[in-house]
């Protein structure tokens, strides 16, 4: 039996409540895409898989997850000044989440074991949108979550 849709689950909820990256800090962690009236202009965005399998010696199959993840952010204006507030943002958020799974790499439990999620960094993209009739900047710092279990 696979872990991606338990372990997806349990990363994005032990994430949103993690220091800094909760509703009540403004930020929305989000485990498919959202539509747009459901984005925000703080956001963690765990997005598709990919799986490796493996043989795990007398433990059976190793499953190895890959999820392809983004912090956004968006912050208003059209200028050099809202690029920056929007691109340090996205790195705060980013940051945080590592911060949180370094502490705790089981994401509360959320794998099973071996049970140790990894966090690659990834790059960053940066461009011009519209929030709310207005012109904004919006900033994605990619990343990946990496696991292993066995079954």
């Amino acid at each position: 039996m696979g872990t991606v849709a338990a372990g997806k689950a349990g990363i994005r909820d032990f994430l949103k409540t993690s220091p800094g990256l909760t509703a009540t800090d403004g930020v929305k962690v989000a485990s498919a895409d959202p539509l747009p009236e459901e984005m925000a202009t703080a956001m963690l965005l765990l997005g598709g898989v990919t799986i490796a399998y493996g043989q795990a010696g007398l433990q059976g199959r190793a499953e190895t997850p890959t999820v392809s993840c983004w912090a956004i952010s968006v912050k208003p204006g059209n200028g050099e000044d809202a690029v920056d507030a929007a691109r340090d943002a996205a790195e705060a958020l980013f940051t945080l989440a590592e911060t949180a799974l370094a502490a705790d790499p089981s994401a509360a439990g959320s794998v099973p074991p071996p049970g140790r999620v990894v966090i690659t960094a990834g790059g960053l993209e940066e461009s011009p949108v519209s929030w709310d009739g207005a012109a904004a900047r919006r900033a994605d710092r990619a990343f990946s979550l990496t696991w292993t279990s066995h079954s």
